[in-house]
């Protein structure tokens, strides 16, 4: 293997770390909307039932 494929095999081990780093984030961000919008609805619902 010549060094500008070791190289190269190196930058495409960082992009798919970084892409799972960033997908990671990306989910964990629609978990903390999700769960905001469910307790928005759930207080929402209890102040409409009294």
């Amino acid at each position: 293997m010549t060094p500008t494929g070791t190289a190269g095999a190196t930058a495409h081990a960082e992009t798919a770390l970084v892409e799972t780093v960033w997908g990671g984030r990306i989910v964990a961000s629609a978990f903390v909307v999700l769960a905001t919008g469910l307790s928005w609805v759930f207080v929402a619902t209890a102040m409409i039932g009294q």
